[in-house]
């Protein structure tokens, strides 16, 4: 079984948490259309029900956990949102995916960006 890290938006806000999941939802099906089986790890889904992100130590203890997961993990799958408004990057990275990105990047997995939901293939 494929183990698939998922890395988006969040930032405590209700509309991240409903994009992470349908962005999870997405990546599961995409893997059973082809009949892949697959696990999926979002730890920016998982861990705000018991641990704060504005405790530093809570923070520190959450990103010490999801980079285990990491580690073992075959693929990591980044939604990078596009803004639509030419800036800088004109996407959405915040700096908590741009160091789950660095650090896969640095475990040297695999790291498949989609800018769209509607775009997730295997």
């Amino acid at each position: 079984m494929k183990r698939v890290f998922v890395v988006s938006p969040y930032g405590g806000e209700k509309d991240n948490q409903d994009l992470a999941a349908r962005f999870c939802h997405a990546v599961l099906d995409a893997h059973l259309v082809v009949g892949e089986k697959v696990a999926i790890y979002a730890p920016h889904l998982i861990y705000p029900w018991f641990l704060s992100d504005k405790s530093r130590v809570e923070r520190k203890v959450a990103m010490a956990m999801a980079r285990s997961f990491m580690e073992v993990c075959d693929e990591v799958y980044v939604l990078e949102l596009l803004t639509g408004i030419p800036a800088h990057h004109n996407t959405i990275l915040t700096p908590g995916m741009i160091d789950d990105i660095e650090y896969a990047k640095k475990l040297g997995k695999r790291v498949v960006t989609f800018h769209r939901i509607e775009d997730v293939e295997v």
